[in-house]
């Protein structure tokens, strides 16, 4: 396959409750060619016997087996195979919105971005849901140097750090050596500012394409050292 606009990359360890909804949310996005690359991380469960047939039917679809090493070594495998323009992650418990690549890669591409970020929406439990709102002065900053986004967002208490929330130029990525530390849980939270320290050319966005689900026990998010991180219940707004 030729010109991929985008590479997703999905890791999965142990998520046969959820990864078949998040596969097909990502075979129905608009935006074409993309590629999705799976990264098993040693899953225990039967993960991928829930979407084998999703594998096998669709040619854009890639499977990359890798022994358990976490989260980030999985990111950086699939970034190693990546093809794409450009790099989404997408967590395997989680869903998004036909149109979520769409709109983040033409805003990319149209303004020749290393970097974009947009929203999420969460929910809780069965609760209502909660949409990560963006400040108005952030997004009326148009493009920027990412540094400059990255000081107003900690100013202004708005700030995202997890990686699904982003769309990257891959070139931006590999150019600067900006692979995920390995052996860390909350990698993103190293990755993330070093990001936008980098980058050239960053814009933020509103969207709520990305369906973040806080609804079991094991989310990675919900298990979060609430004393060494920015919890995700204090950048939300009601």
């Amino acid at each position: 396959m030729k010109n991929i606009k985008v590479s997703v990359i999905v890791p999965i360890y142990n998520s046969e409750k959820y990864i078949r909804t998040c596969l097909e949310s990502l075979i129905k996005q608009t935006l074409k060619p993309i590629e999705i690359i799976l990264v098993n991380d040693g899953s225990t469960d039967r993960s991928i016997d829930h979407i084998f047939d999703l594998i096998e039917k669709y040619n854009f679809i890639r499977l990359i087996e890798i022994e358990n090493s976490g989260a980030a070594e999985a990111r950086n495998k699939g970034l190693a195979l990546a093809r794409g323009n450009y790099i989404s992650f997408v967590d395997s418990d989680d869903f998004v919105h036909s149109t979520f690549l769409e709109k983040l890669y033409q805003e990319a591409e149209n303004k020749k971005l290393d970097i974009i970020c947009g929203s999420f929406e969460a929910t809780y439990k069965n609760k209502v849901s909660k949409k990560m709102e963006r400040n108005n002065e952030l997004l009326r900053a148009g493009v920027q140097e990412g540094i400059v986004l990255f000081k107003k967002q900690i100013q202004l208490r708005n700030y995202i750090p997890m990686i699904w929330a982003y769309m990257y130029r891959r070139e931006f990525l590999t150019k600067n050596s900006l692979w995920l530390s390995p052996k860390t849980i909350h990698e993103d939270e190293k990755f993330t500012p070093r990001v936008w320290n980098l980058a050239k050319r960053a814009k933020i966005i509103e969207t709520f394409e990305y369906i973040y689900q806080r609804e079991h026990e094991d989310s990675i998010i919900e298990s979060r050292d609430e004393s060494s991180v920015l919890d995700l219940e204090n950048i939300l707004i009601s």
